[in-house]
């Protein structure tokens, strides 16, 4: 499953992107966020990867985020929606 995670503590970004792991950085003030030095594994996958490339060239679009409840909307600076998750507890 496709997810990202926001490391606090040091601004590190993780995820998986679909096929790879995913890795970078964010700088986070207010509303603003951007991503920087996102990079993933190279491994090659089965089927179509043009969806995962499609996620990991939104991250250098984003330039706002919100939070309404369970769900973190991530927009560019017109503030359009670009991707939208679903909060899910890590056990």
């Amino acid at each position: 499953e496709i997810h990202v995670v926001l490391h606090s503590e040091n601004q590190r970004v993780a995820g998986f992107s679909g096929c790879n792991s995913m890795m970078g950085r964010y700088v986070l003030n207010g509303d603003e966020l951007k991503f920087d030095q996102m990079g993933g594994t190279l491994m090659a996958c089965a089927g179509d990867m043009s969806l995962e490339r499609k996620f990991l060239g939104m991250f250098s679009d984003v330039a706002r985020w919100e939070i309404s409840g369970e769900t973190l909307t991530l927009m560019n600076a017109e503030r359009k929606p670009l991707a939208v998750f679903e909060s899910r507890y890590l056990q």
